[in-house]
C-alpha cells in the first residue's frame, strides 16, 4: 500500500484530505506544519507528499525545499 504524507495548516483540509485518501486505501500520515512535516519524513518513507503551499512560519515552497535537500 502507498503511503502519502500529507503537510498542512488548517485542520479541516487534512480531515478531507486525509478522508479522501484512506477511502482510496492509502495509507495516511498528517503533520500540521512545515517542521513536522519534516521531521516525520525523514523518520519514515513515503510515496507522495501532499503540502499547502500557505503555511505561517515554513511555508510550503519552503518545505519542498528542504524535503528535496540531500
Amino acid at each position: 500500500m502507498s503511503a502519502i504524507l500529507v503537510i498542512d495548516d488548517d485542520s479541516h483540509a487534512l480531515t478531507a484530505i486525509e478522508a479522501v485518501l484512506k477511502r482510496k486505501n492509502f495509507d495516511v500520515v498528517i503533520a500540521r506544519d512545515g517542521h513536522a512535516g519534516l521531521d516525520v519524513f525523514k523518520a519514515e518513507k513515503f510515496d507522495a507528499v501532499v503540502i499547502d503551499i500557505f503555511m505561517p512560519e515554513m511555508d510550503g515552497i519552503a518545505t519542498i525545499r528542504e524535503l528535496r535537500r540531500p
